[in-house]
């Protein structure tokens, strides 16, 4: 019987080759004398051979789901303490609310720096911008843009408050051009030109409003007539200032180049003039009581909604049963039951984890403690404007007496402040810091004690202590799989071996049988 060799690939070969970047001994699949199918026969002997390769591909797996776990928490870590940035500024406890008493005229709104208290307004002005226009038709009343109105080449010179540039005017300029060349220097000038078609009339003016605001234009031959009969300006040459505007406050009077404007840390915006037989506006600055209380509930929603967040991950079950599936038990599976089984390996790898568990120890402490360094009758303590904690259950659930808080900022505002926002700037001690400070902080630690445990997805270089088991896995797959391609080319081998003394026993059993059989 003839002996047939045929070239193999297995998949052990191949993920080798893969992995390694070279070529390895390709064995033979055999048919021949013994009639065996030597493929089933090594499959099912290296079933047990790669046991412990499944092993440390599932042990990779669960490595890489536990860093993605860590790595999600650090990044609600990273969300709340965003949002915790701003209940370290002063400004989210001095909020000031306005109202006007004509909004009409003018409008207020207050800031941090706006004294409480009435105050009167009056409007007698407003800021302008500088402007010209045409005083005559510029296309003979056809209202045609793309009329050519320069008789030869001029060189028009335009100035505004932010500086000057001279403009070429060439015969083939039609209206539409000469307006594009213009405005293409309003950057440098401040002065901006259009055309009405309706109207057939230019306009010019300044892109800010005051005193400064100007419109100044001339022809660089003093002797060229062309603003006064082509642009239809009042002269060959123009130059138009912008106007302030004038108002009273409290009795004294005071010009700005725009309408809005602060005075006494409150900013105005001027709507409108006053006749002299209006009254002045009362504008009133207070303590926006409502707007704190809401920062102050959304800080306290966001903390709650984090603390749930990983709570829910350290005391998530672990079902110990449940290895990640290998590539060819997934293949026997349903895909419904493929998910269902990894919902199952992937829960509990947090599970009373002492990083994240300390990390909201030290939050509640933070929370619960006292602010050392303020005065010995200021609040020092959140239970004193209202905050308090639930349940040993809830975990440090935060709670909020919204009257007690409003009581507390409407007493005393700044007392409030400096209970959130205090800073010693001692880097030993963290007692006088106020809560949200200290808070921010706490959270910034524990964020690099995960990181430090999980790496960063945008980390270059991951060193972390998860990354680096990982690695270590991989090495040694790797070996394993180099290992176990060896052995399975063995087995190759050695049924070749056999094969061919099987063919040589049959091919000696045939002459001997010719030999001693009769002749013919």
């Amino acid at each position: 019987m003839p002996i047939h060799l045929i070239t193999y690939d297995t998949d052990i070969n191949r993920k080798e080759r893969n992995e390694r970047g070279g070529i390895q001994l390709v064995g033979m699949r055999i048919t021949g004398s013994s009639g065996m199918d030597i493929d089933s026969m090594v499959s099912q002997m290296m079933k047990v051979k790669r046991l412990p390769l499944d092993k440390l591909t599932q042990k990779k797996q669960t490595l890489e789901w536990q860093r993605d776990d860590y790595r999600s928490m650090n990044k609600s870590l990273l969300d709340f303490r965003n949002s915790l940035f701003n209940m370290k500024m002063q400004s989210s406890y001095m909020v000031k609310k306005a109202s006007s008493s004509d909004t009409g005229v003018v409008t207020a709104t207050g800031t941090a720096n706006s004294g409480d208290g009435a105050y009167t307004i009056r409007v007698k002005s407003l800021a302008e911008a500088a402007s010209l226009t045409s005083g005559d038709v510029v296309s003979t009343g056809a209202g045609d843009a793309e009329a050519k109105i320069i008789s030869a080449n001029k060189t028009l010179n335009v100035t505004g408050e932010k500086g000057s540039v001279s403009i070429e005017l060439l015969p083939d300029d039609t209206i539409s051009a000469i307006v594009k060349k213009v405005n293409a220097q309003s950057s440098a000038t401040g002065v901006k030109m259009s055309y009405d078609a309706n109207l057939d009339r230019f306009f010019f003016s300044s892109t800010t409003t005051g005193t400064n605001a100007r419109i100044k234009l001339d022809m660089a031959d003093p002797a060229d007539d062309t603003l006064q009969t082509v642009f239809k300006l009042p002269s060959t040459a123009v130059d138009i200032s912008g106007k302030n505007a004038t108002v009273v406050f409290n009795g004294v009077q005071g010009e700005y180049a725009s309408n809005t404007f602060s005075i006494n840390g409150i900013s105005f915006t001027a709507n409108r003039v006053q006749s002299d037989t209006e009254l002045d506006v009362r504008v009133t600055i207070s303590q926006d009581a409502d707007a704190v209380i809401s920062n102050i509930k959304s800080f306290v929603e966001k903390y709650n909604e984090l603390i749930e967040t990983v709570n829910k991950k350290t005391s998530e079950e672990r079902f110990r049963d449940f290895a990640p599936l290998t590539d060819d038990q997934r293949k026997e599976m349903k895909e419904d039951d493929v998910k269902r089984w990894e919902e199952k390996a992937k829960s509990g790898l947090l599970k009373n984890d002492s990083i994240l568990t300390s990390g909201l120890s030290k939050f509640r402490l933070t929370l619960m403690g006292n602010v050392t360094g303020l005065p010995a009758s200021d609040v020092a303590s959140l239970t004193e404007i209202g905050i308090t904690t639930g349940s040993y259950q809830e975990n440090g659930k935060l709670y909020i007496d919204e009257t007690k808080l409003r009581k507390a900022l409407t007493d005393n505002p700044e007392q409030v402040m400096n209970l959130f926002t205090a800073n010693d700037n001692n880097t030993t001690t963290t007692s006088a810091d106020g809560i949200a400070t200290r808070l921010y902080d706490e959270v910034t630690n524990l964020m690099s004690r995960v990181t430090e445990k999980a790496g960063s997805p945008a980390s270059l270089y991951d060193k972390s202590f998860i990354s680096k088991d990982i690695e270590g896995v991989k090495k040694d797959i790797s070996k394993l799989t180099s290992r176990l391609a060896d052995i399975e080319n063995r087995y190759y081998r050695q049924f070749s071996a056999m094969e061919t003394a099987m063919n040589k026993m049959s091919a000696q059993s045939s002459s001997l049988m010719q030999y001693f059989s009769p002749q013919g």
